[in-house]
């Protein structure tokens, strides 16, 4: 599950290895919840969690975060569609 660990770990190799394992679980993590985003009211909240996080931040996004707003939105233009055709038969 974890790449082996050297004998001698400094602190920083040490954080990027840590890094590198939460990116990979929250990436699976992530992949359960895009699942489960089925309205445009999911999709919107979810954006905006990852906005919240980005603007609180005092640095530029984190790759992490992008890929995470790229791949939460990927169902918003498919919702908006189907939004559109319920709109056009009332």
């Amino acid at each position: 599950m974890f790449p082996p660990v050297p004998r001698v770990l400094s602190s920083q190799n040490w954080n990027r290895l840590l890094d590198a394992s939460a990116v990979r679980a929250a990436r699976a993590e992530d992949a359960v919840v895009l699942r489960r985003l089925q309205t445009i009211g999911s999709v919107r909240t979810a954006l905006a969690r990852i906005e919240h996080s980005i603007q609180n931040a005092d640095a530029a996004p984190t790759t992490a975060q992008v890929e995470a707003w790229k791949e939460t939105e990927k169902p918003l233009n498919d919702l908006l569609k189907q939004w559109e055709a319920v709109k056009q038969r009332t």
